[in-house]
């Protein structure tokens, strides 16, 4: 495969909220990224979320502006990242969070997956893993998240895709 790859993309995101309440807005934001990858083992991204506020309504308590960055590297059936995400709205001044991760092919078709958040903006420190079996037709992902402070602040996801080829 090559060697460098640059990939740009766009995003919307669409909020409408306070229907019950009769406070009804509808909120219309963009985001943009960049992906670089060098020599199919590093890659490096940005990405900025709710960058452009494309309706009149201010929606940045639910919609807040944030700077993603990241970088990982792979190597055979390893891969290891780093990533921060900066939200510029929600708190009184911009609060960065920063994420370490790994990744091994346990199996072919088994990733098996830890990591550590610490989030300042939250005051959480999270362990975070998770494990999947991933096919050409078919994808299961188990996911969670453990806030180590905060016995009752966990969280457990299950992703299932199906591929219509």
């Amino acid at each position: 495969g090559p060697e460098f790859g640059l990939f740009l993309g766009a995003g919307a995101t669409w909020l409408n909220m306070g229907q019950d309440s009769g406070d009804a807005f509808d909120a219309l934001t963009a985001d943009l990224s960049m992906l670089v990858m060098l020599l199919q083992t590093l890659r490096i991204g940005v990405v900025g979320h709710n960058l452009f506020e494309l309706t009149e309504n201010p929606s940045r308590g639910d919609l807040p502006r944030s700077l993603g960055t990241g970088i990982s590297a792979s190597a055979a059936q390893f891969l290891i990242s780093f990533d921060t995400d900066t939200d510029f709205d929600s708190y009184d001044r911009p609060k960065t969070s920063y994420h370490v991760g790994a990744q091994a092919m346990v199996l072919p078709n088994l990733p098996f997956r830890l990591g550590y958040a610490a989030d300042p903006g939250e005051k959480a420190h999270r362990l975070t893993g998770g494990i999947g079996y991933w096919t050409t037709a078919f994808m299961a992902d188990i996911g969670f998240q453990q806030n180590v402070k905060n016995s009752a602040d966990f969280f457990l996801g299950l992703d299932l895709v199906f591929a219509l080829n």
